[in-house]
């Protein structure tokens, strides 16, 4: 299970530090402090494969999934990245991509909260979330990228039109 989780995180991780157009020192000290949670997991891995009956090891994976998230989604906001910053078509597919990821990290710490109850909670959101997210990227990089290109001929259909009556007059 660690495995998946972890290379979602990779991938993620991955993706997220392609898109940043500048480094600063406050985005390095944050993508330490997400690979931080990331060292953490394997012993919450150990805790719940020793105690597969209580909440603590899968409810420590929820939380330094949780926190890891949060941590990328500052180190992504700590850098403009190049999309943001060249076109203003982007903008709104890049917010929304940051909700989404501010949604992910609240819910795997909500499910932290589940875990303690009882650790079956994690043993079934735990891998569907890595799944989920190993699945479908191509399908959110493609309604991404149409929006992105919605966005953009708007944009240019507007700068067009405003062009047109200007030769006109």
């Amino acid at each position: 299970m660690t495995f998946f989780v972890v290379g979602a995180i990779w991938l993620g991780h991955h993706n997220t530090l392609t898109r940043i157009y500048e480094i600063s020192t406050r985005t390095l000290a944050l993508n330490l402090l997400a690979l931080f949670f990331v060292t953490l997991m394997p012993f919450g891995a150990r805790i719940a494969a020793e105690y597969p009956g209580e909440g603590l090891g899968i409810s420590l994976i929820a939380v330094c999934r949780g926190l890891y998230t949060l941590s990328m989604l500052a180190t992504a906001m700590s850098a403009p990245s190049a999309a943001y910053m060249h076109d203003p078509a982007a903008r709104p597919a890049v917010m929304r991509l940051r909700w989404i990821s501010l949604g992910f990290a609240l819910s795997y710490l909500g499910a932290a909260g589940l875990c303690a109850i009882s650790p079956w909670f994690g043993y079934v959101l735990i891998p569907g979330g890595a799944i989920w997210l190993l699945l479908p990227p191509v399908q959110r990089v493609q309604a991404l990228a149409q929006e992105y290109a919605h966005n953009r001929d708007a944009a240019a259909g507007h700068t067009r039109a405003e062009a047109k009556a200007g030769t006109t007059s």
